[in-house]
């Protein structure tokens, strides 16, 4: 009994590591794309614009989501004009899934693209509802996947059950002395 808890425990050990090296994981990407962002942003604040255009800054960057709040500060504080546009439930799509809500799904133009002073741009951000679709969306579709494999599981155990009775009947053949094709 005390063997079986030993095992129990180092296998919770083990897990646990795995588990915070995930997380240690993640932890550096994000710093990665932290800086990333940040260089960038510095590359755009520092540059200065030889003729009337500006950058569009950077609103939806992977792992570092704005949300349309924050989006719309960032525009006024360069001067920019701005269209907001809501997702509508029509719209899920399971790779919004992991999106928080209202997070700035896109602009246009598109961010990092030079355009005049106080130009107009379109940010489009998701809402909870349409983020609850798509999680629902990407759920089904994994069900879906899931009686796919297992439909697949059965038709191969059913060929190799099949495969097995003719073996047997050719064994059997092969045992009277007969060719399969004499039968």
């Amino acid at each position: 009994m005390a063997k079986g808890n030993l095992k129990k425990i180092e296998k919770q050990k083990k897990k646990r590591q795995k588990h915070t090296a995930r997380k240690l994981t993640i932890l550096c990407l994000f710093v990665q794309i932290g800086l990333k962002v940040l260089d960038t942003w510095k590359k755009c604040k520092d540059k200065e614009p030889t003729d009337d255009r500006v950058v569009v800054p950077a609103l939806y960057v992977k792992g570092i989501p704005t949300t349309i709040t924050n989006a719309l500060k960032i525009l006024d504080a360069y001067g920019f004009t701005y269209n907001v546009y809501e997702m509508q439930e029509t719209d899920a799509n399971p790779r919004y899934r992991t999106c928080m809500s209202e997070q700035v799904i896109s602009t246009k133009p598109a961010q990092n693209a030079k355009v005049g002073k106080g130009s107009m741009i379109n940010v489009r951000y998701i809402p909870q509802d349409v983020i609850v679709a798509s999680r629902a969306l990407y759920e089904e579709k994994q069900k879906t996947s899931e009686e796919k494999k297992k439909a697949r599981k059965e038709k191969l155990e059913k060929l190799k059950e099949a495969v097995k009775k003719l073996a047997e009947k050719i064994k059997k053949l092969a045992e009277k002395g007969k060719k399969p094709s004499e039968k």
